[in-house]
């Protein structure tokens, strides 16, 4: 698919390449951060949280479709923009769109006189090119993959607590959150594994079985859950994500992954949010 004509068209296109349905996940994870450092939230702070959401996803996705332009042509299920395939030269409009955005990330974390939140911000950005670009390419690297997503998870929450707290002070329970992210990330593999199969893209499913990546999700949710002592909202996901882990670990039917899948990713949103709600009330008070 190539890139529409107009400034319109080019800007529709480079939305739909971000992947809308990630854009809450930086500035979620950000604020949570902030919030938990009982951080007086500013300009700078808003500012940057809403770099780290369009813009972030431009930069993380338009670095993997453009290296994943040969793969995607073999499976039409990946690599989806707008319901086509985007061709080579509309790849390297979002590669080189995703670019500017995190040199742009950068600039405003500089802005914010905060060598941790700087330091941070661009560890975030060089791990989210190297999940996806050769030569290191985590992407393939089970499970190094899902365990780069969820140092990820980790980075931004610790980029918006650098504002209010001391970052190696940032609690256990954090890592543990960030454990269960990398559960998620490893346990979509199954829902995509057909498709990635097709690919040739060596995922956790892919490499080592639908089963195990069940049983590594389970094992990180479950972890999080006993370890990690989170609140009723957060442990009650973690609950119901671990058993549906293994439900799909005793039955690993790739359309009951995609159901635990896109239930848990909705979890993750509401819980998350009723988490930052009590977060900003405590602040408040």
């Amino acid at each position: 698919m190539a890139v529409a004509p107009g400034a319109f068209g080019k800007l529709v296109f480079l939305l739909r390449a971000s992947r809308p349905a990630f854009w809450p996940v930086g500035p979620i994870l950000f604020v949570a951060g902030l919030l938990y450092s009982h951080a007086e939230p500013g300009a700078g702070t808003i500012v940057q949280a809403l770099m780290l959401s369009v813009p972030l996803c431009l930069f993380i996705f338009g670095v993997n479709d453009a290296y994943d332009y040969a793969s995607d042509k073999r499976n039409a299920r990946k690599g989806l923009v707008g319901g086509a395939i985007a061709g080579k030269d509309a790849r390297e409009v979002a590669f080189f769109a995703g670019i500017l955005c995190a040199a742009l990330m950068a600039i405003v974390s500089i802005f914010s006189r905060n060598a941790w939140n700087f330091a941070l911000v661009v560890a975030a950005l060089l791990l989210g090119y190297a999940y996806s670009a050769p030569p290191i390419r985590l992407k393939e690297r089970p499970p190094l993959d899902s365990l780069s997503n969820g140092l990820g998870a980790y980075l931004l929450f610790a980029a918006g607590f650098s504002f209010g707290g001391e970052v190696p002070s940032i609690p256990a329970k954090i890592a543990f959150a960030a454990l269960a992210v990398a559960g998620m990330h490893g346990f979509s593999s199954i829902a995509d594994y057909g498709p990635d199969l097709k690919a040739r893209h060596r995922t956790i499913a892919v490499a080592f079985g639908k089963r195990t990546a069940a049983l590594f999700a389970a094992c990180c949710a479950l972890c999080a859950l006993f370890f990690g002592g989170f609140s009723a909202a957060l442990s009650l996901l973690l609950a119901g994500f671990g058993a549906g882990c293994l439900s799909v670990a005793a039955v690993p039917d790739e359309r009951l992954a995609r159901g635990v899948a896109a239930l848990a990713y909705a979890g993750f949103i509401v819980a998350m949010a009723v988490v930052l709600l009590n977060l900003g009330v405590a602040a408040a008070l």
